[in-house]
């Protein structure tokens, strides 16, 4: 299983553009951010967690079609709790 990260860039006529491919996109959660000169903090990016966790579990879904049926059956927070205690976010 592979996550392609594709970068497209919507013209002003909405046409879209392909600017690149990416083999190995980030699936990191946070970012650092300069609170002062030379000092780095790292912030949780709630838009990076909603959308990266919902493209790892549709990807799992994809490939896993028992997650589906588990998923049909419990809440959206169990259902994190199930995918998170496999390992899949510890590793991002």
């Amino acid at each position: 299983m592979q996550i392609l990260g594709f970068d497209i860039l919507l013209k002003s006529d909405g046409m879209p553009v392909l600017l690149e491919v990416n083999a190995s996109p980030s699936m990191r959660l946070d970012y650092e951010q300069q609170v002062s000169p030379g000092v780095v903090e790292v912030v949780k990016s709630p838009v990076d967690e909603e959308i990266k966790k919902a493209l790892v579990l549709d990807t799992l879904l994809l490939v896993a079609p028992r997650i589906r049926t588990l998923s049909s059956q419990a809440s959206s927070a169990a259902h994190t709790r199930l995918i998170a205690s496999a390992g899949y976010y510890r590793r991002l």
